[in-house]
């Protein structure tokens, strides 16, 4: 009866080691997403933030910010306008680290930040539910200053008119051209109301420039866009010859778009637009509207790619890139179910030496 009774417990023995290498196989086989931000307390509105983390289930991660007066979905960090559930992407490393520089000053939207606190959250782009969110309390800027006229022609003079709090008693005001360069710095006495002042001639060539305001008693900094354009020529008065009426043509309504054709080796790569997926190589995206898009290309096996692209309308862009394959991913642990068939196959063999001896 002994050997009847050793003999029945074999199979659910066995059933037991095989359901557990099988577990431990699944759970080895899971990820997850991080993120954390550098720097303690409170962020100034304008300032640098750089966030970072870590992401085992994919190769992409996308950042999203929700908080007072933004969408519940959550909008891309640098496009607080944009559409809610869509991020800014950050491309992993090779070991699932990512960061991201979140340059708060240059985002889109940026009246739209409060002295409040904001979630930022991590999303994988190929899975949605991995995610993580953390807490940042946003603080408005030291500083802040008005451009009168908003955008000055040359040699118009204009006046910066702004705020300082927390007994700021002096700032800085820096202009720097499109490539860094300095053509003025101003240093402005604020009264003891926070008020300031500063007015100067615009002697500089139409074009974009970046006005940095900041003081020696602070860390924060604000910046903004100051747009130079070319004077308007007077019209003369010498007076025109008569010329017939013709009917006035339509103006051209609705959006100006163009198409982005892309392609990939290999075929088959998810496809993402400004962080919205689109659909898999080859693809050919119409009615893309005209300006700077970022396209990314997500392939299994291969690094992630991604490239600017400038769409004009009526045109075509075209990205064809050739993927780069990824290092090999490490495979799962084997040695569980190896010593489940072998601790198994003893069993068996155990009894079967036993019966043949009685």
């Amino acid at each position: 009866m002994g050997v009847i009774h050793t003999n029945r417990k074999i199979p659910v023995l066995v059933l037991l080691i095989a359901a557990v290498c099988i577990v431990q196989a699944v759970s080895a086989d899971g990820g997850s997403v991080s993120i954390t931000y550098r720097g303690a307390g409170g962020i100034y509105i304008g300032n640098m933030v750089i966030f970072d983390g870590q992401n085992t289930v994919g190769n992409v991660t996308f950042l999203k910010i929700t908080g007072p007066g933004l969408p519940a979905e959550g909008v891309p960090l640098m496009d607080l306008k944009g559409t809610p559930g869509t991020g800014n992407p950050a491309i992993s490393n090779p070991d699932g680290s990512w960061q991201y520089d979140w340059d708060t000053s240059m985002v889109n939207g940026m009246e739209l930040l409060q002295t409040a606190r904001y979630y930022i959250t991590a999303v994988d782009l190929s899975n949605p539910a991995d995610s993580s969110t953390i807490s940042v309390m946003m603080d408005k800027p030291d500083f802040y200053f008005t451009v009168t006229p908003a955008t000055p022609e040359t040699g118009d003079y204009v006046q910066f008119v702004g705020t300082a709090r927390n007994n700021v008693e002096s700032v800085r005001l820096q202009i720097t051209d499109g490539s860094g360069q300095v053509m003025h710095t101003f240093y402005t006495p604020v009264s003891g109301t926070g008020y300031f002042n500063q007015g100067f001639h615009i002697d500089m060539q139409p074009g974009s420039y970046t006005v940095t305001l900041d003081s020696p008693t602070t860390a924060a900094t604000y910046r903004s866009n100051l747009q130079v354009v070319s004077p308007q020529v007077p019209s003369s008065n010498v007076t025109a010859a008569p010329t017939p009426l013709v009917p006035a043509t339509p103006p051209v309504t609705g959006p100006v778009t163009g198409a982005i054709a892309v392609t990939s080796t290999p075929a088959g790569a998810s496809v993402s637009v400004d962080s919205v997926i689109k659909g898999q190589t080859p693809l050919n995206l119409e009615n893309i509207p005209a300006g700077d898009h970022t396209v990314g290309l997500n392939a299994s096996g291969y690094l992630p790619y991604s490239v600017q692209v400038t769409v004009k309308a009526g045109e075509t862009v075209t990205v064809s890139p050739a993927l780069v394959k990824s290092a090999s991913p490490v495979p799962l642990p084997v040695l569980v179910p190896v010593l489940g068939v072998l601790i198994a196959a003893a069993l068996v063999t155990a009894v079967s030496v036993r019966r043949s001896k009685r």
